[in-house]
């Protein structure tokens, strides 16, 4: 039993626009080669629910949403690491590992809660990638990078010009 994945809809022309193919077989799916970031939509939603819980935000989903992800495609093997974080990333936030229990009465509620936690840290990512990719006319991904970089998610590697290389001896 697994749910869909939807994220609020202001995220739709984003996701569009920096992931690859729709995961969703449908008319409107499509592919923009000249500002796709992430390769499939699944790893887009992956980095955004990671950037989420790493930032410590969440943002509630919405009456207004869209589906990312059809039910039945995260039930294939394929998308096993996207359900895996789905069920790490609410036991981490939780703190609480009985989310993850499957009897009979409490499954459904499991189901809810890990889904809702992760999807609330998907909006939270989504927003944040959001900001970055609409600063300037650089492309997306240096913006992200750069954006990690400022958060000191990632190292700034960067030497900066007319300084010499530092001594490696």
């Amino acid at each position: 039993m697994v749910k869909s994945i939807r994220v609020n809809k202001e995220y739709e022309a984003l996701i569009r626009s920096i992931s690859g193919s729709s995961d969703l077989k449908s008319d409107d799916s499509y592919d923009n080669s000249e500002t796709r970031i992430f390769p499939d939509r699944h790893q887009l939603i992956r980095f955004a629910g990671v950037l989420g819980f790493k930032l410590g935000k969440r943002e509630v989903l919405k009456k207004e949403n869209f589906e990312v992800i059809e039910y039945r495609v995260l039930e294939g093997k394929s998308l096993k690491n996207l359900v895996t974080d789905i069920n790490l990333i609410s036991v981490l936030e939780q703190n609480n590992e009985e989310l993850l229990d499957t009897d009979s009465e409490n499954i459904e509620a499991n189901l809810n809660k890990r889904f809702e936690i992760f999807l609330e840290f998907v909006n939270a990512g989504l927003n944040q990638i959001n900001i970055w990719v609409n600063k300037g006319p650089i492309e997306g991904h240096v913006k992200i990078i750069d954006g990690l970089r400022k958060k000191k998610f990632i190292p700034n590697n960067k030497k900066a010009k007319n300084q010499p290389p530092e001594n490696p001896f």
